[in-house]
This record gives structure tokens, sequence and C-alpha cells, in this order.
């Protein structure tokens, strides 16, 4: 299997500092010519946070798999039915970008490091088991999962001036992530 290949271009160094020195003006929301959807309004301070909508919301399929340990997690994949893509959250709040090149016609596992029954957890699986087998070193940073991957019950995503802002609705939970264009990202669990 040849190794995914990271298809982000954020402008950070190696040293996590952002190459953009564009500083954007505090919006309070009024002043935005695209509202942010409503789904997305238990998001604290989202117009000072995440700056004016840029596009309208998406709705489309996202599945997450926690990494580490829980309840908070430090480390997701998460990935954007939308665009075919899995997105790495590290825990040093770094994020990568992968293409996912997994398809039905290919095993659930692509490695087995652990050499047990390959299940999941604690094994990553489809998209995101190719992803943690094939990048160098990821295994390590990520670890194992300690719940299967699933698809949010409720997926809102929506581009906005300083990134993205995902809201994952789970039972009685709302995951907020901020996939920052600076290369950091943050969560937010609310019940």
């Amino acid at each position: 299997v040849p190794a995914a290949v990271p298809t982000n271009t954020v402008g950070v160094t190696a040293t996590g500092q952002s190459t953009s020195n564009v500083a954007l003006p505090t919006v309070t929301g009024a002043e935005c010519s695209l509202e942010a959807d409503l789904d997305l309004a238990g998001y604290e301070d989202l117009p000072q946070r995440m700056g004016c909508p840029l596009e309208p919301a998406n709705f489309d399929p996202v599945g997450i798999n926690e990494f580490g340990p829980g309840p908070q997690f430090d480390r997701f994949m998460l990935w954007f039915g939308s665009e075919l893509k899995i997105y790495v959250l590290l825990p040093d709040k770094r994020w990568t970008v992968y293409d996912d090149t997994w398809s039905e016609d290919q095993p659930l596992f692509t490695c087995n490091p652990l050499d047990i029954t390959p299940a999941s957890p604690p094994l990553p699986r489809r998209g995101f088991n190719k992803i943690w087998c094939t990048v160098d070193g990821l295994q390590e940073v990520m670890g194992t999962v300690i719940i299967e991957e699933r698809l949010c019950q409720h997926a809102v995503v929506q581009r906005f001036e300083r990134g993205r802002l995902l809201a994952c609705y789970e039972d009685a939970t709302i995951r907020y992530v901020r996939l920052l264009d600076d290369g950091t990202w943050d969560t937010e669990l609310t019940r």
C-alpha cells in the first residue's frame, strides 16, 4: 500500500509559527454578509473567534475517531464526506489532512501492529486505519482508540474567515472542532 500523501499547505513553519501576517478585524456578526448557521449558535463568541462566514454551512457526513485517553481526548481523526479527506488532529494542537484513498473493496485493517485479532477498538479501521498504518510515526503519536469510529448523528460544517468550524452532534452532546487556517485546532464539548 503506498504511503498517504498530506495535501494541506497551511502556511506554518516547523516551529508552528503562522507564515501569515494578516490580522483580521474583530467582528460582531452584524457586519457579515452571510450568517452563521443556526446549528452553530451554541458556540460561544462565534463572530469574535471565527470572523464572518465565507460560505453557507454544509450537512454532509462527518466521521470521527478519538485517540488517546478519554473522555476529553486530545487527538482525533475526522473524515469529511464532502471532501473525501481525513484530517488528523495531533496532540500538539496542529492538524494535517490526507486524501482518503480507502475503498470498500480494501480490508478494514491495513495493518495490525498489536498482533491481536483485528478489532476496533483498539485499532482504528477503514480509512482511519490506512492513514494510521501508512504515515510514518503516526501510530506512536496517535496511539490506539477506545471508541469505534462513527458518523456524527448530525454534522454542520461552515467556513469562516479564520478557518472551519464543525459541530458534531451525538446524543446529548455537541463537540465543536475548530480547524484554523494557521494549522492549529481546538475542541469544546458541551452537554
